[in-house]
């Protein structure tokens, strides 16, 4: 059996396994459940992750609105986070981890109904779920034999993609448009895994827009900045000038960036999450990355 044959056979074992109708009755326990492999989250994180099907793994268990935690470290709740002893989310959701799953599970099934039905332009407006979470569980309810959407879950490969076809793009082209641009231009004969790794293959060969970013002398500690290398964390104050606070927060998963403390180079990273709010204080922000390689001198 070649890789893309167990790629769709796992894939019909997920539908299988998470029936669209099976949604409606999901428990908290069954959405995320910490140090199990049978849960909704752990499936679309960490078994459906080969490439041509959006990997999502790595960053902030925050992208699934509501998580079941593996730590026990106390922590305190605020105006954005919540935590209990055994989850932790987003408080605008609700005051319990139950209350802000009914909303999170009542999002993942419009996802998936409006998935199955191929419309998916009012997918990118949710606000629950991380983003390539929702177009996670987007690509995996499409219907196969008529997709709209590649797996492929960040913007910048699929402007790649489009761009070398010459196919028109303006700055702020939605990821619904690139999605069903990209899927336009899919070769008959060729399956949307298939495809999807055929975009991925040409956007690792581009050259590639590579961030600079600082944790400088000042205000980093020393203590702090290994904390942070430790921690796979680059970390940013939201005012930052030249607007390099907004860029950093905006800048898409996927993205790639040079470390340095100071003038040093440290090592070149991924993000691999989204922008949080960071414990050094008030409008410090935080993103996890993961090290692709670190600076040799």
């Amino acid at each position: 059996m070649s890789d893309f044959q167990q790629q769709y056979a796992l894939w019909d074992e997920f539908l299988n396994v998470w029936p669209l109708s099976r949604l409606t009755t999901m428990t908290l326990d069954e959405y995320t459940q910490s140090g199990s492999k049978k849960t909704f989250t752990y499936w679309l994180e960490f078994r459906l992750d080969a490439i041509g099907m959006g990997n999502i793994a790595g960053g902030s268990a925050f992208k699934f609105g509501v998580f079941s935690r593996r730590d026990n470290d106390e922590k305190t709740s605020d105006a954005k986070l919540s935590y209990s002893d055994t989850h932790a989310w987003y408080s605008s959701l609700g005051q319990t981890a139950e209350a802000a799953f009914s909303q999170v599970r009542d999002q993942v099934l419009q996802i998936a109904t409006l998935a199955v039905k191929g419309e998916v332009n009012s997918i990118e407006a949710l606000p629950y779920l991380g983003s390539a979470t929702k177009w996670k569980i987007a690509f995996h309810y499409q219907n196969r034999q008529l997709p709209v959407m590649v797996g492929v879950l960040t913007k910048p490969p699929l402007e790649v993609f489009l761009g070398a076809r010459k196919v028109s793009l303006s700055a702020d082209t939605s990821m619904a448009a690139l999605q069903q641009a990209s899927v336009a231009q899919r070769p008959a004969d060729l399956g949307i895994l298939e495809f999807g790794r055929q975009i991925w293959q040409e956007w690792s060969l581009k050259n590639l827009v590579i961030w600079k970013h600082s944790h400088g002398d000042q205000p980093f500690t020393s203590t702090e900045r290994q904390k942070y290398l430790d921690g796979h964390l680059a970390v940013i104050h939201r005012d930052t000038g030249k607007e390099q606070g907004k860029k950093f927060e905006e800048a898409p998963v996927g993205t790639l960036f040079f470390l340095c403390h100071g003038n040093s180079p440290q090592r070149i990273g991924q993000f691999t999450s989204e922008a949080q709010p960071c414990d050094k204080g008030d409008g410090w922000l935080q993103r996890s990355y993961r090290l692709l390689k670190p600076a040799q001198r």
